[in-house]
Order: C-alpha cells, then sequence, then structure tokens
C-alpha cells in the first residue's frame, strides 16, 4: 500500500483521539454527543479521501469547530472513540481497496458519455446525409416526370432536357459537394444528328467556350473515347482554348450518357481542388446519369418522331407544311429587324421524261440527289423543302434579291455539271429557277411564293436551265 494511505490512518486516529479530548462537556446528553462526534469521525474520512489533502484539512478544523460550540467540553465515551476508530479505520481501507475500481468505474462511465455523444453525432450526420440523398433524389426524378410534363406542352426537346440535366447537377454539387459551386465547374455534351455539341454549362465564360467549342468537345470526346463507365482524372491540366477557357482543372469527373449502345451525351464536371468526388457524390453522378440516359432516350424518339412528321422520307427534305410555318415565322422576324427575305423556287427539267425513259427508280435516284446537291449548297439557317413531286423551294432569311439570284446560279450550275449515273446510264439533269423577294416584289408569304413560282415557269418557258426573278414579271 502506498505511504499516503498510512499517513491518512495516522490522521484519522489524531482526529478521534483530539476529539475524545477536548470534547467533554455537551449541553446537551451525552449519547447524542457520542452518535454525533461518530457522525463527524465519519465525515471527515469520506471528505478527506474524496476531496484532496487542503480541502479535507479545512473540513477536520470545520468539524472541530463545530463540534466545540454544539457540546461545550463533555467527555466522550471511551466505546465511542473505539467505534469511531474503527469504522474510520473500515472505511478507509474499504475505499482505498476499491479506489482501482471507483476509477475505473468513472473512466468507464466517460467513455460510454463519449460514444453516447459520437452515435448522436453520427445518427444526426446520417439523417442529415439521408435528407440531402432525398433531396438530390428527388431532383433527378424530376428528369423522367419532365417527359410528361414536356410532351403535353409540346416542348420537348434537347435543349429543355439539358437546362434540367445542368440545374440538378448544380444542386448536387449544392448538397453533396464539398467543393462550394464557385469552385465547381460543368459542361454538359448532348448529340444532335451526327455532331456532340455544347448543351448547357456553368463555371466557364460563355464566350470563350462559343468560340473553342469545336476544341472542348473534341477534347472531351477524347478522353471518353470508348469508356462507357464513370471516370475520374485527377491533377489533369489542358491547353489551348481548354485551358484560357479554364477547364484546366486538378480533379475531372467524365460521366458519359449511353442510351443503349448509342453515346447520346457526355457530363463533366470539374474543379481546381484536389479530390473532390467521394463515394456518395460519386453515387448521385450516376443516379443522375442512369436517369438522364432514360429521359434522353424518351427525347430522341420524341425528336425522331416530330423530325419525321416534317421531313420527307425519299429526300429528307422538309415537308409543304413545315415549309409554309417556317416561312411564315421568318417573314414576321424580318419585319420586326426589318430586313428583306427570299424565296428560290426550283423544278426538275423533263423529270416525266426521266420517269418514263429511265424508271420510276432513276426517278428517285434524281430526287435523292437533288436533295443532297440543295444541302450542300445552304447554310443551317436556310430551310430547304420538297414542295411537291420535282419541284424544291430554298427560304433564305436576311438574303436581298441580289445574293439570292446569285446563290440560285450556283446551284442551277452544281446540278447542271453533276454526273448523274443510275445503273451505269448518264442521266443529264437540269433545273429551272425562280427568284422573290420580300418586301420588295411582295408583302405576304402567298404572295412571296405565288411571285416565286411564277418566276419559275417564267425561266421554263423561256428555254428551261435557267433563272428568272419575279422583278422582270411587273
Amino acid at each position: 500500500m502506498e505511504k499516503k494511505y498510512f499517513k491518512n490512518i495516522i490522521i484519522s486516529f489524531a482526529v478521534i483521539f483530539i476529539l475524545s479530548i477536548i470534547l467533554h462537556r455537551t449541553l446537551i446528553n451525552d449519547a447524542a454527543m457520542n452518535w454525533t462526534c461518530l457522525l463527524f469521525a465519519v465525515l471527515i474520512l469520506i471528505y478527506r479521501t474524496r476531496i484532496g489533502k487542503v480541502k479535507g484539512i479545512i473540513v477536520f478544523f470545520i468539524a472541530i469547530f463545530l463540534a466545540l460550540i454544539m457540546f461545550g467540553m463533555r467527555e466522550i465515551s471511551k466505546e465511542v472513540c473505539i467505534v469511531s476508530m474503527g469504522l474510520y479505520t473500515f472505511i478507509f481501507f474499504l475505499k482505498s481497496l476499491m479506489r482501482k475500481y471507483f476509477e475505473e468505474i468513472e473512466t468507464f462511465e466517460k467513455q460510454l458519455e463519449e460514444k453516447q455523444r459520437e452515435r448522436v453525432a453520427i445518427e444526426k450526420s446520417y439523417w442529415e446525409e439521408e435528407t440531402q440523398h432525398k433531396i438530390v433524389a428527388g431532383e433527378t426524378k424530376k428528369i423522367t416526370q419532365l417527359y410528361g410534363t414536356l410532351k403535353e406542352m409540346n416542348k420537348l426537346t434537347l435543349d429543355s432536357m439539358a437546362e434540367v440535366i445542368g440545374e440538378t447537377v448544380m444542386k448536387i454539387v449544392r448538397y453533396s459537394f464539398s467543393a462550394s459551386l464557385e469552385e465547381v465547374r460543368c459542361i454538359l455534351l448532348l448529340k444532335k444528328e451526327t455532331d456532340f455539341y455544347i448543351a448547357y454549362s456553368f463555371g466557364y465564360e460563355e464566350k470563350l467556350l462559343r468560340v473553342g467549342q469545336m476544341k472542348t468537345v473534341s477534347e472531351i470526346l477524347r478522353y471518353i473515347n470508348d469508356n462507357k463507365d464513370l471516370m475520374i482524372v485527377e491533377e489533369r491540366q489542358t491547353s489551348g482554348v481548354l485551358e484560357y477557357s479554364g477547364i484546366g482543372s486538378k480533379s475531372v469527373l467524365y460521366q458519359p450518357l449511353y442510351v443503349g449502345d448509342k453515346l447520346r451525351g457526355v457530363l463533366m464536371i470539374s474543379s481546381n481542388k484536389n479530390n473532390i468526388f467521394n463515394e456518395k457524390q460519386i453515387g448521385d453522378v450516376r443516379i443522375l446519369a442512369s436517369q438522364a440516359a432514360l429521359a434522353l432516350e424518351k427525347v430522341y424518339l420524341y425528336e425522331e418522331i416530330a423530325h419525321l412528321s416534317i421531313t420527307d422520307s425519299l429526300t429528307g427534305l422538309y415537308v409543304h407544311r413545315y415549309f409554309q410555318e417556317k416561312l411564315e415565322s421568318e417573314i414576321g422576324r424580318s419585319a420586326k429587324d426589318n430586313k428583306e427575305i427570299s424565296v428560290i423556287m426550283s423544278d426538275i427539267d423533263f423529270f416525266k421524261k426521266v420517269n418514263d425513259v429511265y424508271g420510276h427508280a432513276a426517278g428517285d435516284y434524281v430526287l435523292k440527289t437533288i436533295g443532297l446537291i440543295l444541302k450542300i449548297n445552304t447554310t443551317s439557317t436556310e430551310t430547304i423543302a420538297r414542295y411537291g413531286g420535282e419541284e424544291f423551294v430554298i427560304v433564305l432569311p436576311e438574303t436581298d434579291k441580289t445574293h439570292a439570284i446569285a446563290r440560285a446560279e450556283m446551284i442551277r450550275k452544281t446540278v447542271e455539271d453533276f454526273n448523274f449515273k443510275f445503273n451505269g446510264t448518264d442521266i443529264k439533269i437540269t433545273l429551272s429557277l425562280g427568284v422573290a423577294t420580300l418586301p420588295v416584289d411582295a408583302m405576304t408569304r402567298r404572295e412571296l411564293i405565288g411571285r416565286a413560282d411564277q418566276a419559275m415557269y417564267v425561266a421554263k418557258l423561256s428555254g428551261r436551265n435557267r433563272v428568272e426573278t419575279a422583278g422582270f414579271l411587273y
């Protein structure tokens, strides 16, 4: 046993001995005094072993002082002294022997309290993450719900879907990522017809992305290659347009968007912070990708159906109905911007003879080839349609008569020089074209079409394979 325990024993005997000598008189009966002195002895022992040396001495003197006041100087019986010393010594040894166990219990209780606090903190963190996960899951479900809503509104397009996917990415970043929204950037590529384009982005300078769009798309697709799963690249530095547009990053996540076996898009999330992607964030992006792929499949199907409804099955050009609607829309826009708009009407010369001599299959070949030539010789802002039979029409927004005539002449010359060959047989094909411009030649859609049609027939009556303008009809 340690020395301090023997020291406490000696002090305990001294306390009882001094009480037995000093407290020899009392103002009350001897029994009350004896039991009170016994209680003092026990209290002194308990408090001394619990509160340390200094505070124990203070308690000792307080006990002596109270005893003197209460009992005067009456004698304490020898039996009380013996019982007090025995009880005092028993309690002291008991507490000394049990001290280690008490300390272990106290340590265990502290550990238990700490574990309880950790459990509460973990439960709180779990519910917070569960709440965030529900928010993210709810946002991703909106993508699939969007199909029905937009279909009813007749506005189901790739651009509207890209907007929803981009906004969902922003919410995933806000709720799940350790980096702030300002530290994270995103580019969403989608495929339209044969080419990919940047459908949505945030965190980049739009002007620089627009200027370097082809290079940006090319580099993102180069990293994806044939990979179908999510891919993370750390410590990546790009060059050229990607670097000065801010795409150069330390952490980059690529998530391909496949519809069946076809790559329809790529989601790229990047940051200048290292290792920002954890398992939860990767899981959220995968959920978004799976939902987006399902929604995109419906969008592409919807757009394909919509495209087929306005496209001629033989030539791939727009049908007559769509041409009329598009022309009306372009006339309204031209009037608002105070711009001219021109129409080129064309007809294949002697097309009935082609069908009669070479067969209808040859006629179909000629129609397809003419459609292809017209596509090659027009821009994306211009509309080409099969007007009916062997007639074609082109809408040229923001184009005056001089430039429209030049374009018609170029098309005429291209067709004249083209070597039409069907089943090894050469077929000579030429076009007669008429040009009309609004507001120079007409004031309404119907008048504009009529003037171009009249000019085309003048070209036919004048020997075919030529361009005529409505101005000569006045």
